[in-house]
């Protein structure tokens, strides 16, 4: 009887264990943002989406606390180029920190594509990927390594962003961090919000919201591992072809589309892991998006 309560107590234990463990994941979402959490156009933030329900949200637009720096600290970027980026939270009651940023035209679509970087292992950020609308948004949030800070208060993440090709107008990076006090809880947390902007130096070319083309489409998802859907409103003909180049201008594939659709289906299986860019041709029209592959 002593050996079937003991072995009940310890049974009861682990389960307690095992109980809080996730509790406490889920509270403080250690593996990462809810997914449209940055206080974009069309989204909440980390404090409305269920997980800091009192924390106090604060705008910092003046970056007081948080920044978000291009490269080496460019003020323009240059389209079909990739850059690390880099951003910093500083707050001094911060003992876990989490956040998420997405990168928008001036359409409030997803505009370039974001990777994460090779080292260090294990990795600190994650993509993340999210339909507003009708229309998908490509998100980088930290993982479970990527919410400890090395210095009490202070943390910082870095990831990879390439342009597109032929997009030139205004890009707005919208981040929302969070600066947790790991208490267990999810309250008395602080959450800042801020956007920042980059246009590329003396462009010529007219931004995406201008552009009316008839070979205008939208792709899905933007994080694949095989397969990419394309959609357009007015259809694809047999005279639309496509190519897929890499970030440095090699063109890997070239062929004709050969749905007649609203949509139409291209296998990428056989692409390693990346940022690529699928651009479809009609006549003297070229329209490109952006997409990754996932190993």
């Amino acid at each position: 009887m002593k050996q079937k309560i003991l072995v009940s107590i310890v049974a009861l234990g682990l389960l307690g264990l095992l109980t809080a463990g996730k509790h406490n994941e889920t509270i403080l979402k250690s593996s990462g943002a809810h997914v449209s959490s940055t206080g974009a156009p069309g989204e909440k933030t980390c404090a409305q989406s269920g997980c800091h329900a009192d924390a106090k949200v604060d705008s910092d637009d003046n970056f007081t606390v948080t920044s978000i720096i291009l490269g080496d600290g460019e003020k323009y970027y240059t389209p079909a180029s990739q850059y690390q980026i880099t951003l910093r939270a500083v707050n001094p009651g911060g003992k876990r920190f989490g956040f998420q940023v997405v990168a928008l035209d001036t359409n409030n679509r997803t505009a370039g594509a974001f990777s994460v970087p090779d080292t260090p292992i294990p990795s600190l950020v994650q993509l993340q990927s999210g339909f507003i609308g009708k229309f998908e948004r490509q998100y980088l949030t930290h993982t479970s390594s990527g919410n400890k800070p090395a210095t009490e208060g202070e943390i910082e993440w870095s990831f990879l962003w390439t342009t597109s090709f032929d997009y030139q107008g205004k890009i707005t990076f919208y981040y929302c961090v969070n600066a947790a006090n790991n208490d267990g809880e999810n309250t008395g947390d602080h959450i800042y919000v801020a956007s920042k902007s980059y246009t590329v130096k003396n462009s010529n070319l007219v931004e995406n919201d201008k552009i009316k083309s008839d070979c205008d489409f939208s792709i899905y998802p933007s994080v694949t591992t095989d397969i990419l859907t394309l959609y357009s409103a007015d259809g694809f003909s047999d005279n639309f072809v496509y190519e897929i180049a890499s970030p440095a201008g090699i063109i890997m594939r070239k062929d004709h589309l050969e749905n007649k659709d609203e949509s139409a289906v291209i296998s990428v299986g056989d692409l390693p892991g990346g940022c690529y860019f699928l651009t479809v041709i009609s006549g003297d029209r070229r329209v490109t998006r952006q997409f990754s592959v996932r190993r």
